[in-house]
């Protein structure tokens, strides 16, 4: 299946792709922020419970950044998925512990792609605007496009089941794609974990949180219903997913390099061996892979390509791929230190672990990217 797919996007690689001076200053602005807010002191103060995430969230949303992809007419910075995955393989390098794909990358193109409603959805777009942390609730099957929504509402009650629900712990507002049963008409149901009745579980990554909803005829009490079919949306969220993953698995690499360079084994860097180097340029080329099928995606999702769908999927089975690859090589290289809860690559190995299976592992989105017609936006979305 691996070769079907690479075979198919071969020419994805003559595709430029390049940055304004506008976009290069606005992502250096971004960097600079993780650079002197987000070391892994902070990372790791946060897992622990003696920093709070909501410091460097702040930052965050006084930069614009919660907006980036709101049109410039509801009050957001109108960039597209391509100043997006640059944003979010920053974040991915510096292991940032805020909700920021979720919400930006899956949350806000969800209620900017429902039409109906525009009062409704002009007021949740305002508190995205204001701050709020939001994730979404992945309740479409990935790999089983018949299934539909997992998740109806008749009467005002939902019921539903999602498996993970990611930073369930952090958002204020989740946004749940559903099915109205009286029309049969999909529907975008927004609102707090308490009135969704998602139940906050432990994470494998101490420096997220996640979330159970399973839920029958359940009052779904303030939340509100905005009518218009969200899942267009969907593969904005796979390439912010599949772009954090990029910037983890390279920040692995980066680290496993390092490594190899200065520990000293019978006499000679680790990094001379054979079979030490061939696996860290192995996870290179998964890397670069990933990278460029993100990118690509991040292209084809800007312009409206009758692949995008596909090559969204694409995106994040290979980024799947690489940062649970990076992660495990990262903690063979470092040796028994690597895993440990006091090493720095113990939480990037937990992070990429967790989030290569957010919104779905790599063997459902290579599934739906081998069948299916590449041009519809309801073949998935990720089992949990």
């Amino acid at each position: 299946m691996l070769n079907h797919i690479s075979n198919s996007v071969d020419h994805h690689a003559r595709v430029p792709f390049s940055y304004d001076d506008e976009q290069q200053a606005f992502i250096s602005s971004v960097t600079d922020v993780f650079t002197r807010h987000c070391t892994m002191a902070y990372v790791r103060a946060v897992g622990s419970g003696e920093a709070s995430w909501e410091d460097l969230w702040r930052r965050l949303v006084d930069m614009g950044l919660l907006t980036l992809l709101v049109p410039e007419s509801l009050g957001g910075l109108g960039r597209s998925t391509v100043d997006l995955v640059a944003i979010l393989e920053a974040a991915g390098h510096f292991a940032a512990p805020v909700p920021l794909s979720m919400t930006m990358g899956a949350f806000t193109p969800m209620v900017v792609a429902v039409a109906g409603d525009a009062e409704r959805r002009h007021d949740v777009i305002e508190q995205v605007l204001a701050g709020v942390p939001c994730t979404i609730a992945p309740t479409i099957a990935c790999a089983q496009p018949a299934v539909g929504h997992r998740a109806t509402i008749a009467g005002g009650r939902l019921t539903a089941r999602c498996e993970v629900v990611p930073e369930a712990g952090r958002a204020r507002l989740i946004a749940l794609p559903a099915t109205r049963q009286e029309d049969k008409r999909a529907v975008l149901v927004v609102g707090s974990p308490q009135d969704l009745g998602v139940h906050i579980q432990p994470a494998m990554d101490p420096t997220s949180t996640i979330g159970v909803l399973d839920v029958a005829a359940r009052d779904i009490g303030d939340s509100v219903i905005l009518e218009g079919d969200p899942r267009p949306a969907l593969p904005v969220a796979w390439i912010a997913a599949a772009a954090e993953l990029v910037g983890i698995a390279a920040e692995l690499l980066d680290r496993s390099v390092d490594h190899a360079r200065s520990r000293v084994q019978f006499g000679r860097p680790i990094g001379s061996f054979q079979a030490v180097k061939h696996r860290l340029v192995d996870i290179l080329l998964l890397i670069e892979r990933a990278r460029s099928l993100t990118r690509y995606a991040a292209l084809a999702v800007r312009d409206g390509r009758e692949d995008a769908v596909r090559a969204a999927h694409r995106a994040k089975a290979a980024s799947s791929e690489a940062g649970s690859a990076a992660a495990r090589a990262a903690v063979q290289v470092h040796g028994g230190v690597g895993i440990t809860a006091e090493h720095d690559v113990s939480l990037l190995y937990l992070r990429a672990r967790q989030l290569s299976m957010t919104l779905g592992g790599p063997d459902d989105h290579y599934a739906c990217a081998c069948s299916g017609s590449p041009d519809r936006g309801d073949t998935a979305a990720g089992t949990g």
